[in-house]
């Protein structure tokens, strides 16, 4: 099922908690989704945990079903016009291939960006190696998709680095999600990729980013002690950074108090937000006001991911997502 965006968001705003969702970070995501409009398989947010940090990001998936790909937020009737829309050709013009690499779309509106003239930066995760003969994604795959999404001038910008990053992946070492930073910086993709703990420095050090200290490497053995792998997202320009984000797992309300309580005691959330991303998952009978359909609405904690730069743990940033789906009868 395919869903209307700003209706789906406009109906979950009396469920957002207040010490995530300040006023005008809600004013701000129902404006973008006002502006794009276009339909969505789920939606969600991206929220800043620390103090006095009350930006919000609007995020959406979409599967990659030519119906779905063709949703994508974007008026129809605008399309010659739609900025946002002159990638989505590129999706559409091999869909055999596209669903064979991708396994859904992750668009991404920042709120520092211009409403009227949102542009979404794009995440394509890549499917696993059963769908595609036990072969993990190459760097022509990749290469190919991100031609597609940012234009080859603009990719050539990043085209150096981003060989450099396949090139240097240690055994175990995976890349999980391709993207291009089309929001924020056209000329940047966005890689995301798994690697086993002890290999992380030296992986990022050969990329030309020393700055994986002592501090951060305590800060994420101390939030995923159990895990043999780091799942890392970075940038690729020039040179890649100039931060790293380091994601972890929400695995049931126990895990996700864990986590958010080590947060909590090294700084990085406040108490109030704690409890916001603890309480977050849960499930909404609502109704959609225009069509008045009757729906569930699922919320989920995806995952928290902090941010680290040169100068150790930046922030940190819980994902919460909402999934609508039509009740089951019986």
């Amino acid at each position: 099922m395919i869903w209307p965006l700003f209706e789906s968001l406009k109906v979950t705003i009396p469920l957002l908690p207040q010490a995530l969702f300040a006023r005008t970070a809600v004013t701000e995501i129902l404006s973008i989704a006002r502006a794009v409009r276009g339909s969505i398989d789920v939606f969600g947010f991206e929220c800043r945990l620390s103090a006095n940090a009350d930006r919000v990001d609007l995020g959406v998936r979409l599967l990659p079903a030519e119906d779905a790909v063709g949703g994508v937020p974007g008026r129809r009737s605008a399309c010659r016009r739609d900025e946002p829309r002159r990638w989505l050709r590129a999706f559409t013009r091999d869909p055999a291939r596209f669903r064979q690499l991708v396994s859904c779309v992750y668009l991404e509106y920042d709120v520092t960006g211009s409403p009227r003239s949102a542009i979404p930066s794009v995440f394509l995760p890549l499917n696993d190696g059963a769908r595609r003969r036990n072969r993990s994604p190459r760097y022509a795959d990749v290469e190919g998709l991100l031609v597609d999404l940012m234009g080859r001038d603009r990719f050539a910008a990043c085209a150096r680095s981003l060989v450099r990053c396949f090139a240097e992946l240690p055994p175990g070492g995976r890349v999980l999600v391709a993207g291009a930073m089309l929001g924020r910086s056209p000329e940047t993709a966005r890689l995301s990729i798994s690697l086993p703990r002890s290999r992380v420095r030296d992986y990022l050090g050969l990329l030309g980013w020393p700055y994986w200290s002592r501090e951060i490497s305590d800060v994420v053995k101390s939030l995923g002690a159990h895990s043999a792998s780091v799942l890392l997202d970075f940038d690729v320009g020039a040179s890649i950074g100039p931060k790293v984000g380091v994601h972890f797992a929400t695995e049931g309300k126990r895990r996700t108090r864990y986590l958010c309580g080590r947060l909590s005691e090294l700084g990085f959330c406040t108490g109030a937000k704690k409890e916001a991303v603890i309480a977050w998952p849960g499930v909404d009978a609502v109704r959609l006001w225009k069509r008045g359909w009757p729906c569930r609405f699922e919320r989920y904690l995806s995952h928290v991911k902090i941010a680290c730069a040169a100068d150790g743990v930046r922030e940190a940033k819980a994902y919460l997502g909402v999934a609508p789906r039509f009740p089951l009868l019986g």
